[in-house]
């Protein structure tokens, strides 16, 4: 059961869950308070309550009555159509049991219910498992960045922003969207290293099917058989 927080006293109990959920990627990655100090690991109740009262919708998953999961989405700016994922959490005891999966789902629902039209996420860019397995949600790794304060690469995924239908044979409208494709995405993640969507090199970096006379930029495969949510 999928359950909305909707008051401070339920975000001690989250931000216990968050950290100690991800206390697994703080081993794995060496992360500390000295070199890494906003690591979700490493959140309060205190930073919680900000997300919170700055309007960010919030929501646990419970098994037997106990949380087991979380998730949270948020519209930063409420005249662009740009949502975030944030926060996914699954205690190790309830991962690999199709928690992480329901709460993604479930957060895309609660955007689309929203009108959202873009949904990003941000994971360290050497989570290659975790990457795959965003891909099979059908998320698409569109730039990565490196962070002088942080001690890894930042790879940012949004959620079918590639799949784009045009009509057969007509590259000029093809380069068009791509284009206007490429300046949202620089609004958005600044001087990150955009992916696949390089006018001079669109047609190698695009996989392109054809269905119904029309051309569609394909999101991968999933590539993987583990993932730790």
């Amino acid at each position: 059961m999928i359950v909305q927080v909707t008051s401070k006293e339920m975000l001690t109990d989250c931000s216990k869950l968050i950290s100690q959920a991800f206390q697994t990627v703080a081993f794995d990655f060496h992360l500390n308070k000295d070199n890494c100090p906003s690591h979700p690991s490493f959140i309060t109740t205190e930073k919680l309550t900000e997300m919170y009262e700055k309007g960010v919708s919030m929501f646990i998953r419970k098994e037997d009555e106990k949380p087991a999961g979380f998730v949270a989405i948020e519209l930063p700016d409420s005249t662009k159509p740009w949502w975030y994922i944030e926060k996914l959490a699954v205690l190790p005891e309830y991962r690999h049991k199709g928690i992480g999966e329901e709460l993604i789902r479930f957060a895309i629902s609660e955007i689309e219910i929203k009108g959202g039209t873009y949904i990003s996420i941000a994971l360290i860019d050497e989570q290659t498992i975790l990457k795959d397995w965003y891909t099979k949600l059908g998320f698409k790794c569109v730039a990565s960045k490196k962070f002088d304060h942080l001690p890894f690469g930042v790879c940012f995924m949004d959620f079918e922003l590639l799949q784009l239908n045009v009509v057969s044979g007509n590259s000029s409208v093809l380069f068009e969207l791509i284009a206007e494709l490429d300046n949202d995405l620089r609004e958005r993640y600044g001087d990150a290293v955009i992916h696949g969507i390089d006018l001079g090199k669109a047609g190698r970096h695009s996989e392109v099917g054809q269905r119904s006379g029309e051309e569609v930029l394909q999101v991968p495969e999933y590539r993987g058989d583990q993932h730790p949510l």
